[in-house]
């Protein structure tokens, strides 16, 4: 049977459990610990297995969760990407599309740009063909030329105007080509050229296109439009380019001769590197152009307009500036020979560090000009206004500002020495720290001028106003002609020299022997005189002068002291250099009938010291006494720029001693006081001769009155080693360099050495050259005499390419050739006279002649005075006289300018080795004074024969 259901209710059940607790109690309490633990224990493995289940399915909830999760943001992502891609593939398809679309319009375009293109070429060659076709027509019309009759002319000019026009500029090339090779255009022709004036040429390319591989030659292009032009490295000859337009063109490295630009435009070009020659810019306008680096020969400039122009480190060379207005010009380490600025005005131009020759600026205008640390040599100012121009630290040789209106301007350290500013009016100017030695400023307003500390020995006031104040601030103002025409002095270096009746002579002299009185004149009692006591003993006195006081070294090179006295037979004065340590550096005397001698000064000279020897009187009378009186020592400044070479003014009348004194050698041999075939010599301001010893293979000094000689190049035995010499034919000093310059005939080649203390050997300036004779010009080029190739070519030094002056048009009589030329001499007007051996005769070359003119000799070998025989060493004075040495007549021979003949000054008494013999002579060189020296040969020994 099944259990009956209980029908009890809940609530029934609810009340029995309310009502049974304490029995429920009693049942519990009964359970003992075991039971419990049982009981516990089958709790908890179903508890943990649904608390793992419970974990489990969370986990796996989250799980599933978050799988869903991944596969809808997966599937979102999916949906994003196929929807992008989808985007993507219809931009890309547009854009190919478009792409396309553009690809063909540009291919159309192109074709079309091509079709055009070509059409148009072939157009411009129809034109050009067309236009050769009906030119070549119309040329055959008339004879072969455009110009025959105006019509004709009219017409070709119109058509080619016409065609320029039209057609690009390489195309022009052809048709100036075609023009040019016709004859149209050619500028020497007898016949007018086509006028292409106003042609549109611009842009135009001569450089690669040009007529007969890159040489432009007899082209006419006058009045033409060429700007921006390019011409860079062609070769022109024989153009027309006359009022054309060539603006911004370039001619940079091109070669041009004969070419015409007058009246043309030429801003902003380029002409640097360029070699222009016989070119005329006449009437040019040239803004901004650029000649820098630029060689100009024979180029006119005249009436042209040049502002902002650059002509640095450019050589100009016979170039004409008539009535030209130059502005902001920049003409910095230029060199300039033979220019003309007649009547120009110059505005704000550079000018310094330049060298110039025969530069006229005659009746110009300069304002703002610097001409500072420049040489100027014969610089014309005549009739010049120049205002705020500087001249500061510049050499300025034979100068002239005659009648010149000069004011504010800086003439500062200049060195002008016998510049002449005759009538000149210099306001406002400053001649501070100037060596103006023997200028002339006679006539000339000096209005508020400064001569402080400015050398102005032996210049000219006459008919000035100069005040006493200006004069007394110069440095020296010794022997110059004051206004009243009276001598001025510089104060006495010697204390009493002038033997003051009044003062002791203790007081200034040192009397060292005998006894020695201030006796008074018989003439005037006014006047005292020194004069000898102890007649039997002779006496001696001296004093010491100061120099650091009297002479600043560093300001001042290259100065000379003078001591000047009147004496008596029987007195000798001498003049003593003297260092620091006492030692006599340098040392001169003189004694009746001389009245003066000179002393050179050495940088490390302190004091000089005068000696005055009174020698003893013999047999002496009542009548007779030896005596010295107006004792005076002063310094010449600044004997540097007297100049470059000693040229003497040697009077037309004047006689030389016959005997001659020998001043080095007289016995051959190698030591120091002798000599072995002197050749070449040369001889200094102060008289010191440097000698080309030949066969000591040497160069020897000697100062005047040593015994022996100081070997100053070589002299370690013959050689090509730099500290040898081979045979040595010529010497002289280049005084800006201090060094000597030397012919080292037998090692072929031209040697400088340093005349610095110390120097060990020489520099090669020259080789491969058979020099035998040397010179220098003021401008310092150097010429040299080759045997072998019979001329005589010029050198820039440094430079070892030489220019043809003289002669080398091979051995021979000619009078464009030589015949073993020997020694050289070369004018300041680069006049090259040449000792034309084997011809016996003297030739004169002009500078840039083709031939020489025979000035001595010529007639054959002999010993008549219209004959030479063996022509050598030769000088030539300020007077024009020539002065020969013959080797084979064994004279010195003295032949006037334009003379049929000579006059036998020394020598010609036979060969042999008395003092008035020589004996094959060489070299020949004159003192400042005008005393002879000859290198006598084969008597090894120099001669010197006073002049009278």
């Amino acid at each position: 049977m099944y259990p009956t259901k209980s029908r009890e209710g809940p609530l029934k059940k609810k009340v029995n459990r309310r009502i049974n607790p304490s029995r429920r109690r009693r049942q519990v309490s009964g359970l003992n610990l075991s039971d419990g633990l049982k009981f516990i224990s089958s709790l908890l493995l179903p508890l943990a297995l649904g608390v793992f289940t419970v974990v489990i399915t969370f986990e796996q909830q989250k799980t599933t969760r978050h799988q869903r999760d991944e596969d809808r943001l997966a599937f979102q992502l999916q949906r994003e990407e196929d929807r992008n891609s989808s985007r993507l593939q219809r931009e890309e398809d547009r854009d190919a599309s478009r792409l396309q679309r553009e690809e063909d319009r540009t291919a159309s375009q192109l074709q079309r740009d091509q079709d055009k293109y070509l059409n148009e070429e072939r157009y411009k060659n129809e034109l050009i063909d067309t236009y050769i076709k009906e030119m070549g027509q119309l040329l055959a019309n008339n004879s072969g030329s455009f110009t025959s009759n105006s019509i004709t002319a009219t017409l070709a000019r119109v058509k080619t105007l016409n065609i320029f026009r039209q057609l690009d500029p390489q195309r022009n090339i052809r048709i100036i080509r075609f023009l040019h090779e016709a004859g149209q255009l050619n500028y020497l022709a007898n016949s007018s050229s086509l006028d292409l004036s106003s042609a549109e040429l611009r842009n135009i390319n001569f450089s690669y296109s040009t007529i007969n591989k890159k040489k432009l030659e007899t082209l006419s292009l006058a009045g033409a439009i060429l700007s921006n032009a390019t011409f860079v490295r062609v070769q022109m000859e024989h153009l027309n380019f006359s009022e054309a337009q060539l603006d911004d063109s370039d001619f940079f490295w091109t070669r041009t001769d004969n070419v015409d630009y007058s009246f043309s435009q030429l801003d902003n070009a380029n002409f640097s590197f360029s070699n222009l020659s016989n070119i005329n810019f006449s009437n040019s306008k040239l803004k901004n152009a650029n000649f820098s680096f630029s060689d100009l020969l024979n180029t006119s400039l005249s009436s042209s307009e040049m502002k902002n122009t650059n002509v640095s480190f450019a050589k100009l060379d016979t170039v004409k500036f008539f009535s030209t207005e130059l502005g902001n010009i920049d003409f910095s380490s230029t060199r300039l020979d033979h220019i003309e600025f007649w009547g120009a005005s110059l505005k704000h131009i550079n000018f310094s560090s330049n060298l110039f020759t025969d530069i006229k600026f005659s009746s110009a205008s300069l304002s703002n000009v610097n001409f500072s640390y420049s040489w100027l040599f014969n610089a014309k100012f005549d009739n010049t206004t120049l205002h705020n121009t500087n001249f500061s630290s510049t050499i300025l040789v034979s100068a002239s500002f005659s009648e010149a209106k000069v004011s504010d301007t800086d003439f500062q350290q200049v060195s002008c020495v016998e510049a002449n500013f005759f009538l000149a009016t210099l306001s406002n100017s400053n001649f501070t720290g100037a060596n103006a030695k023997r200028a002339s400023f006679q006539g000339s307003d000096l209005p508020s001028v400064s001569f402080f500390g400015t050398n102005l020995y032996m210049s000219d006031f006459r008919s000035t106003k100069v005040t006493e104040s200006q004069l007394q601030s110069a440095l020296s103002i010794q022997d110059a002609i004051l206004p009243n025409q009276t001598l001025a002095d510089d104060p006495n270096l010697i204390n009493n020299g002038q033997a003051d009746c009044n003062v002791s002579l203790n007081e200034s002299w040192t009397l060292t022997t005998g006894n020695i009185t201030i006796a008074r004149s018989n003439m005037t009692t006014r006047n005292c005189y020194f004069a000898l006591t102890s007649y039997d003993t002779g006496a001696t006195m001296s004093q010491r002068v100061d120099l650091l006081k009297k002479w600043d070294s560093k300001s001042w090179p290259k100065s000379q002291a003078v001591l000047r006295a009147n004496m008596s037979i029987g007195v000798s004065i001498q003049l003593k250099g003297i260092n620091s340590s006492g030692n006599i550096l340098d040392h001169t005397h003189f004694n009746f009938p001389r009245s003066n001698t000179t002393l050179v000064l050495d940088e490390i000279m302190q004091e000089f010291e005068v000696v005055i020897e009174f020698s003893a009187l013999a047999n002496r009378s009542n009548s007779e006494n030896y005596w010295c009186d107006d004792i005076k020592l002063f310094i010449i400044y600044g004997t540097y720029s007297d100049f470059l070479r000693v040229i003497p003014e040697i009077p037309v009348n004047a006689r030389w001693a016959q005997n001659g004194v020998t001043v080095a050698g007289g016995y051959g041999g190698s030591a120091t006081n002798r000599l072995m075939n002197p050749y070449g010599l040369f001889v200094d301001d102060d008289q010191t001769i440097v000698i080309a010893d030949y066969l000591n293979h040497r160069i020897v000094q000697w100062k005047m009155g040593d015994t022996n000689g100081k070997v100053v190049a070589g002299g370690n035995g013959k050689g090509r080693r730099l500290d040898q010499l081979y045979y040595p034919s010529d010497v002289l000093i280049d005084k800006e360099t201090d060094s000597l310059i030397i012919c080292d005939r037998g090692n072929r080649r031209v040697a400088r050495w340093s005349r610095l203390s110390g120097t060990k050997q020489g520099e090669i300036l020259i080789d491969n050259i058979d020099c035998w004779g040397l010179a220098m010009d003021d401008q310092r080029y150097l010429y040299v005499s080759d045997w072998q190739k019979d001329e005589v070519r010029r050198y820039q030094i440094g430079n070892k390419n030489g220019t043809l002056v003289a002669g080398g048009n091979g051995k021979g009589a000619g009078l464009n050739q030589l015949n073993f030329p020997t020694y050289i001499l070369v004018d300041r007007q680069q006049t090259v006279y040449v000792s034309d051996s084997s011809n016996n005769r003297v030739m004169k070359w002009n500078k840039g002649a083709t031939e020489g003119i025979v000035v001595a000799g010529g007639q054959g070998k002999g010993n008549a005075l219209t004959q030479l025989d063996g022509p050598h060493g030769l000088f030539v004075d300020t007077f024009g006289t020539l002065y020969v040495a013959e080797a084979f007549n064994y004279r010195v021979i003295r032949w006037p300018k334009g003379a049929k003949q000579g006059t036998v000054i020394v020598g010609g008494n036979g060969k042999g080795s008395e003092p008035n013999q020589l004996s094959y002579l060489k070299g020949l060189s004159f003192d400042r004074q005008g005393n002879l020296y000859v290198a006598d040969m084969n008597n090894n020994r120099v001669q010197r024969f006073l002049i009278r």
